[in-house]
């Protein structure tokens, strides 16, 4: 048999070999088979390890990985190594971003669960934010958009959001007719229907989104209750008045003026003008009333109490009236100890009234004299009385910083209760005498109402006088008027004819006091006599002289100028006194009806104070002043005015314009020339 030529080779060869590289073949066939049974090995566990993978058993995907690497290890396969390690990188990455989207879901889950609560309890809102909320958190490192069910819930809650959103604004609409009802029952004094409306707005308000329209149906809600308590107060005002004068007519006066008296004390702390007018006026008809009905012995018990309330108001010359009238009718009864009383009284009286009139006429004397003192450092206008007020500067600062600033601070601290004297209302006192031998004296504070006229010469007026309410003529009526000096008379009337002079006057600490005599004014005559005033610059100054502080008080009339509605007030100071002066502080109160411009001093910035009644406060602190005059200078211009002026030019800026987009230019030029002429007369 013949043998195959290359195995024979083979035998020789291996017959050439030497031991030892037989051994080391062997090994290394060995190794080759090892490996082959690795790769198998390898091979299958891959497997293994991608099933895992694809059902998402992360975890037993990486231990068969790892168990792969070792396998991989004893073969010394590390490119097998380095694909494992890449694998579990990979699957490591996959379980984090499977674990993530496992957490979004159970978050999304309990979201889904409370957002269909809120649904169902109508919270749009709260349902909304939670969504935005859910989305804060996980849309930025997660794409949501390939999460379906997440998907479909935005999609839900984008539905729900635009209809909520468009149900606001039906709300809205609702809510805007429901005002324009209300504001009409309102002003028609329908307080009923306007309590329906706000009740049927109460669950639109419920569901509204916006805060400032609860907070406008809160102030409709205040609104309505501050008029219907004054709608309310007046109808009681109206029943007493009726019940009252009911029970003058039946002569039950005492219980009639309770009635009055005690609706006066409900309303008091009110701002009813007409009705606390009209209880008033009430009051004194029942009083005359009573005055007519009494006889004798009634009318003493009446003059006994007109005694008594004459009294307790200081009104002296209706008391020694009263007093002689109880002497009279004492006289008629034979009531002898009652009579010898009142004359006593009336002895007192008489005595009480000369010393007022004496301390009054003293007064009055030094303070004109004081008066023409500082008209060496301050200008006085006519009809004005400035007050001058001397004090130890140690009782009343102590001792005195040497810092200039320091030193102005303490003396300011003086200013709140030393400020100026500013009033708002006329102190109206009337005494008269009837035909029928009735003195009454009464004291009405009249307001000072601003109006709407801006005429050259006024722009508030208040309105004085009184009406006979006797049923007998009135034979003497004496009205005096104290008008404050905050306010300059700029013209006046009786019974609407305007009067060129002035009635007797007299200048009083308090004011310029106006004294009407009047004769023969006839049952239910009217007598009425109007002011027209404009407000006055109102000043304070303090400053030290030696050791005296001093504090003057007065103000200065503001003159016209052209335009309409513009003017100007020159307030100068002078030092007169030859030494410097220390500690000079100055404030002035700009009426609120003004816009002002200050045109002097320049070197100086006031210090200005808000929240007056009476307008704004600039405080001049001047510190140290030589032997010199600072002028003070204000130019002012009426807020209506100004309103005015502010129209004309928004209307010759809109021809301009129009002028400008046609392109004539030397039209646009005129209309805008006209505006700076304007605005130059409105400050020059």
């Amino acid at each position: 048999m013949n043998s195959n030529p290359n195995q024979n080779s083979k035998k020789n060869n291996k017959k050439d070999k030497n031991p030892s590289e037989m051994d080391l073949n062997a090994v290394k066939d060995k190794e080759r088979e090892k490996k082959l049974k690795i790769l198998d090995e390898i091979d299958n566990l891959r497997v293994v390890e991608n099933n895992h993978f694809m059902i998402n058993k992360f975890n037993d995907a990486i231990k068969v990985a790892e168990d792969i690497i070792k396998l991989a290890k004893d073969a010394n396969l590390d490119f097998i190594i380095e694909e494992q390690e890449a694998f579990i990188k990979q699957v490591k990455g996959e379980k984090a971003e499977k674990d993530k989207v496992s957490v979004i879901m159970d978050t999304f889950e309990s979201t889904k669960r409370n957002f269909d609560k809120l649904l169902e309890l109508k919270e749009y809102i709260k349902a909304h934010r939670l969504i935005i909320d859910f989305k804060k958190k996980f849309g930025k490192s997660t794409d949501l958009s390939v999460l379906l069910p997440i998907q479909e819930l935005f999609s839900e809650e984008r539905e729900m959001w635009i209809a909520f959103l468009e149900e606001q604004e039906k709300i809205k609409q609702e809510l805007s007719n429901f005002n324009n009802k209300f504001l009409n029952f309102l002003k028609n004094r329908d307080f009923e229907s306007a309590n329906s409306v706000l009740i049927k707005v109460e669950p639109f308000l419920k569901d509204i989104l916006e805060e400032d329209l609860k907070k406008k149906w809160e102030l409709n809600r205040q609104q309505y209750l501050e008029k219907k308590e004054n709608y309310e107060l007046c109808e009681k005002v109206d029943r007493t008045i009726e019940e009252s004068l009911k029970l003058k007519d039946q002569f039950i006066f005492e219980e009639a003026l309770l009635k009055v008296d005690e609706m006066s004390d409900v309303i008091k702390n009110k701002k009813l003008i007409q009705c606390k007018s009209q209880l008033l006026e009430t009051r004194q008809e029942i009083i005359a009333a009573e005055i007519k009905y009494n006889k004798l012995y009634l009318e003493l018990a009446k003059f006994k109490e007109e005694f008594r309330y004459n009294r307790e108001n200081d009104f002296l010359y209706a008391l020694s009236r009263v007093c002689e009238k109880i002497i009279h009718i004492s006289q008629l009864i034979g009531m002898s100890e009652i009579e010898k009383e009142y004359e006593n009284s009336l002895e007192k009286i008489t005595n009480e009234i000369e010393e007022k009139e004496s301390k009054n006429r003293l007064e009055q004397k030094e303070l004109l004299d004081k008066a023409k003192e500082i008209e060496k450092y301050i200008k006085i206008d006519k009809d004005v009385l400035p007050i001058i007020e001397d004090f130890s500067v140690k009782e009343s600062l102590g001792d005195l910083s040497e810092n200039i600033k320091e030193k102005l601070e303490q003396i300011n601290t003086l200013l709140l209760e030393n400020r100026v004297d500013t009033k708002k209302e006329v102190v109206n006192r009337v005494i008269l005498k009837t035909s029928s031998g009735e003195v009454v004296e009464s004291i009405i504070p009249r307001e000072i109402f601003r109006t709407d006229d801006v005429s050259k010469d006024t722009i508030y007026n208040v309105r004085s006088g009184l009406t006979n309410r006797f049923e007998d003529i009135i034979e003497d009526a004496v009205i005096t008027d104290i008008v404050p000096y905050n306010f300059e008379i700029t013209g006046l009337s009786l019974n609407g004819e305007v009067l060129k002079e002035f009635p007797e006057k007299t200048l009083r600490k308090e004011g310029i006091e106006l004294k009407w005599e009047l004769k023969t004014i006839k049952p239910k005559e009217r007598i009425e006599i109007k002011y027209n005033l404009i407000r006055r610059i109102s000043r304070t100054i303090i400053f030290i002289l030696e050791d005296q502080l001093k504090i003057i008080k007065y103000h200065s009339n503001i003159n016209n100028l052209k335009p309409k509605g513009l003017y100007i007030a020159k307030i100068p100071f002078t030092n007169p006194f030859g030494a410097k002066l220390d500690g000079i502080i100055i404030e002035d109160i700009i009426p609120t009806s003004f816009l002002r411009f200050i045109e002097e001093p320049t070197k100086i910035i006031p210090v200005k104070i808000s929240g007056f009644e009476f307008g704004e406060i600039f405080r001049w602190d001047i510190g140290i002043m030589s032997q010199e005059t600072i002028n003070f200078t204000y130019k002012l211009i009426d807020k209506n005015q100004f309103e005015e002026i502010k129209s004309k030019i928004n209307e010759l800026n809109k021809d301009g314009l129009e002028n400008l987009d046609k392109g004539n230019i030397l039209d646009a030029l005129d209309k805008y020339k006209q505006i700076h002429s304007e605005l130059l007369s409105s400050i020059k």
